[in-house]
């Protein structure tokens, strides 16, 4: 069987007609925060300007976020640490961020070294 040549596998969000844009942040913020149940299962509340939740009950949350979402959050922190205005809070966010793209950036030249074999 011959295989085509003119196809391409294209990674979600590498589309120039799929990509996010800033217009498209409220959708992703919706998606990271938590809903109605969640505030209930994790019996989340604001005191004081802090979040709270009862720490015997599972924190976890999966959330998918398309590569074009991840790259803008990342340019965003990157801005803010420019400006000096990346804050304590922000690191845990940015470092699963940064940790995530260095994953995808090793798989990605581990299918490269196999391809290649």
């Amino acid at each position: 069987m011959i295989a085509p040549k003119n196809i391409m596998v294209v990674p979600h969000g590498a589309r120039a007609d799929r990509r996010w844009g800033m217009h498209d942040v409220p959708v992703l913020r919706e998606e990271l925060g938590f809903d109605n149940d969640e505030y209930q299962a994790f019996n989340l509340r604001t005191e004081g300007g802090s979040f709270h939740w009862d720490e015997t009950k599972e924190r976890s949350k999966e959330v998918s976020v398309p590569i074009t979402m991840q790259e803008l959050i990342i340019s965003a922190f990157g801005k803010l640490s420019k400006e000096n205005a990346l804050h304590l809070e922000h690191v845990d966010l940015y470092e699963r961020f940064m940790l995530a793209k260095a994953e995808r950036l090793a798989e990605e030249a581990a299918k490269a070294a196999d391809a290649l074999k």
